[in-house]
């Protein structure tokens, strides 16, 4: 695996340098003496600009932004995680809070809530709100509507999921029930302008959604109004607990007074997504690959995703051509992928690899002891399940010509200190030749495990904390078969 293992690991390097804070934010930011220019939209500067930012990226941003806004800063507030290893110096005008231990809201997050918000209500007509928003951004801006506080919003989250609310409908409440979420931070900086740079930690980047939308009112899909919230409530038969009749009317008022949505003093901008993460790999390695995306919204149970590429990976390698058998090409679709990027592969050619790129966030079901996360996960059963289907198509033959990376751009994937892993057609039969069972750690969700003991630990993908987050990404490598019998799948 060693020559397809190293590009498979420079491409994760690309993947993460592509969404790099710092440079998205500088990439974005085009101040000409006193005046700014984000994707067209002008501001005028006059020592007028107020910085806010929640969530795991934003130092980073924050550090570009005041490196680009310096003569203009006034001061500006960041909540941010707490935990991990000491980060850089935050910029010297902005106030630092760490909060939300294993990405729950608490007090300490609160209180950086609260000093955002007073920020942010204390802005004029003449001031731009720079407002910085990337994963864990809703943990970190708990603000709940008076009279409700933090313990009675976790409570009535709770009930709703144990009486099967909907995604959509625990975001609702979510957003009504919060002074920031649901375009509440837009609103109470009204009149002042507001700018946020958003780095996205959600499929398909709905804005409304990534850190539960400060500065976005919300869309059809996912609306942010009180009246929305009261009709979940209604249908739980939580509309009568204690202070939320209230809280509702304040949230309808505020919504009244300042739709955040309808006037134009609000930008929100997209600085940083998975898609693009992919598309630097696609350039990266269409330098000696035949590179294709295949989809940035990847989703569904790791398990059977690893199947699905297993498939995938072993029909290509033996040289079958489109049309995918219709039970995968179904497979594939209910996994984020369009058949319209699967439809027209073609098997790799001879000295001229085929590098598929995907991204997204999977799921795994623990029902182990073990230690791992979906990206080792994946990566291990699809080693399983690759080997399984390549025997049966060609027996005695060497192992397939196939490699797969696997790993959270964040850099930890589940509670370790891997990103991932990166795993080939011989790493079953080579772990079993070194008394490792790959089935019986896959069945303990031990995949760290598998990948500390196996060949040294050199499979897992170790890169430290990265200081951005744009979910996962996968990067399955194929070459052509060497010379031997025809095969058929």
């Amino acid at each position: 695996m060693a020559p397809a293992g190293a590009r498979l690991r420079q491409l994760a390097a690309v993947a993460v340098d592509a969404v790099s804070p710092d440079q998205l934010v500088q990439r974005t930011l085009r101040r000409t003496g006193d005046r700014l220019t984000v994707t067209g939209r002008q501001y005028e500067l006059n020592h007028n600009v107020y910085l806010v930012g929640a969530g795991k990226a934003v130092l980073a941003m924050a550090r570009a932004a005041e490196e680009a806004l310096r003569p203009h800063l006034v001061r500006g507030v960041l909540s941010v995680p707490a935990g991990g290893p000491p980060p850089p110096p935050p910029p010297a005008l902005v106030e630092v809070h760490r909060g939300a231990v294993d990405n729950l809201p608490d007090a300490a997050a609160e209180r950086a809530a609260g000093r955002i918000a007073e920020l942010a209500a204390g802005l004029r007509e003449s001031d731009l709100l720079l407002v910085l928003v990337s994963g864990g951004g809703s943990a970190l801006l708990p603000a709940p509507r008076p009279p409700l506080t933090l313990a009675d919003k976790a409570r009535l989250t709770r009930e709703l999921a144990a009486r099967g609310a909907s995604i959509q409908e625990l975001n609702a409440v979510r957003r009504a029930l919060s002074l920031l979420k649901g375009g509440g931070l837009a609103r109470l900086a009204a009149p002042a302008s507001c700018l946020a740079l958003i780095l996205s930690d959600v499929i398909g980047d709905p804005l409304e959604l990534i850190a539960s939308g400060p500065t976005v009112a919300g869309s059809g899909a996912e609306p942010a109004s009180a009246a929305a919230a009261a009709a979940v409530l209604g249908r739980h038969r939580l509309l009568d607990e204690p202070g939320v009749r209230e809280a509702l009317a304040a949230a309808a008022a505020d919504w009244e007074r300042s739709p955040a949505a309808a006037d134009g003093r609000v930008h929100n901008v997209l600085v940083g997504s998975n898609r693009l993460a992919l598309e630097a790999m696609r350039a990266a390695a269409a330098a000696d690959h035949r590179a294709e995306l295949l989809s940035a919204e990847v989703r569904g149970d790791c398990g059977a995703m690893a199947g699905l590429l297993a498939q995938l990976a072993a029909r290509l390698a033996s040289g079958r051509p489109a049309p995918l058998p219709a039970d995968l090409a179904a497979g594939l679709a209910a996994a984020g992928i369009p058949p319209e990027a699967v439809s027209a592969l073609r098997p790799p050619q001879p000295g001229r690899p085929l590098c598929l790129l995907l991204g997204g966030e999977t799921t795994v079901t623990v029902t182990g002891a073990g230690r791992g996360g979906r990206n080792q996960q994946l990566a291990l059963a699809f080693a399983v399940e690759l080997e399984r289907l390549w025997t049966a198509l060609a027996p005695g033959r060497p192992p397939a010509p196939v490699a797969l990376l696997c790993f959270g751009t964040d850099g930890a994937d589940g509670p370790t200190d891997a990103a991932g892993a990166v795993v080939d057609g011989a790493t079953a039969a080579a772990a079993r030749a070194q008394q490792l069972e790959p089935q019986h750690y896959l069945a303990d969700n031990d995949s760290y495990g598998f990948f500390a003991r196996f060949d040294g630990g050199s499979h897992h993908v170790l890169t430290g904390p990265t200081g951005t987050n744009v979910m996962d990404v996968m990067a399955l490598v194929v070459e052509a078969e060497g010379p031997g019998p025809a095969s058929s799948l």
